[in-house]
Formats: structure tokens, sequence, C-alpha cells
């Protein structure tokens, strides 16, 4: 960087023997002889809010969560969000793990994604068929219906839809429906925000 200057610079923050807060450290540590700042845009495959203090203090400027959208990407360029008062964008919160995923199917990116199109035609006949089996307290069927679904949800890292997934089939397994309601709800939320990033990761994969 000192014999070409960027505009921005988009750092991985998990790289091999320097990572980018440490090399972020070391950037800020040398505009402060030759002055100047370029802004550093942290990329982490897991955005959490604990991530905020740490990337300030490194001196990063913004992040985005992988897979990187243009339009979080642009945001984080331009400053963030005018509502995140620290300056930063909001995390992303991706609700599976596509990387963990691959690993799953071996590395086959192709597969992975004709599993995600019958994912995305059997998730909705699964929730149906939950809803009915809560309706008519049928314990066994709603436990059925809810391990495959925890089991689908799993292959992709979709653990907050494999968590409450597996809270509904204990609820089928002891047949005590007393807090089925509330986990149904929970689940639509959870598949509500999982179903359009796994359609966009995928189609970004294509």
């Amino acid at each position: 960087m000192a014999a070409q200057p960027f505009d921005v610079v988009l750092m991985d923050v998990q790289m091999p023997e320097m990572d980018g807060l440490e090399a972020t450290a070391a950037i800020r540590r040398a505009e402060a002889q030759t002055g100047g700042h370029v802004p550093i845009i942290a990329m982490t495959a897991h955005a959490m809010k604990g991530d905020r203090d740490r990337f300030l203090a490194a001196g990063m400027d913004g992040y985005v969560a992988k897979p990187v959208r243009p339009h979080e990407l642009y945001a984080a360029v331009e400053g963030g969000s005018p509502n995140d008062e620290d300056g930063l964008p909001a995390p992303v919160d991706v609700p599976f793990e596509w990387d963990a995923a691959l690993e799953n199917v071996g590395g086959d990116e192709a597969m992975l994604r004709e599993l995600a199109e019958m994912f995305f035609a059997e998730c909705p006949k699964l929730m149906q068929q939950i809803r009915e089996h809560i309706a008519s307290d049928d314990g066994p069927e709603l436990r059925r219906a809810a391990h495959t679904l925890k089991g689908s949800a799993h292959v992709f890292g979709a653990e907050e839809v494999a968590e409450v997934a597996h809270r509904l089939e204990e609820i089928g397994r002891e047949e005590a429906f007393a807090d089925a309601e509330e986990a149904l709800a929970l689940l639509e939320d959870e598949v509500a925000r999982l179903l359009p990033a796994l359609r966009e990761r995928v189609a970004a994969s294509a």
C-alpha cells in the first residue's frame, strides 16, 4: 500500500499468517507516520454484534457479512447506515452456513444447489404438515415431520431452524402440546428468514 494508493480496502478477517485485524492495525500504524486514512471494510462469514468493538478497535471503518451482497457493500463503503450510531452497518445475521453445507457434500456446489432446490420444494410441505399435526394433536406424525425438517436444515447449517424443529420433534415425542403453537410461530419466523436468504445464495453460486 505504500507503493500504490487505494480508495478502499476490503479486508478478509480470517487470513493465514496475519489476520485481518492485525493487518488493519499495521496499516493504521503506518498511516500514523505518513498521514492519510484509507477506508477498510471487514469481510467476515460470521458477523455478530460482538465483532463491532473488535473491528473498531483495530481501525476498521465498516464490515459486511459473507456472502457479500452488493447493496450492503455499497452501504459499508459509503459510511454505513444512517441509523447506526457507531457509523458501522448493522451486522447481518445470515441464517445458514454455506461453507459448512459445502463440506457436508464434499465441496460439490452443484450438488448443494440441487439439494437446496429440493429443500425449497419440500420445506413448505413439511411446514404445512407440522401445522396440521399440531392442530390435530398428532404427536407421532408431528415428530416425523419435524425430524425431517431438522435434518434438512442441518444440511445447510441452518441451526436456528434445526433447533426449533427439534423442539417440535420433542413436543411430538412427548405428545405435550402446550407449547406447540409458540414453537410453531417461532419456526415460521425462522423459516421465513432462511428461505429467501438461501435462495439468494444459491442464485449467487450458479
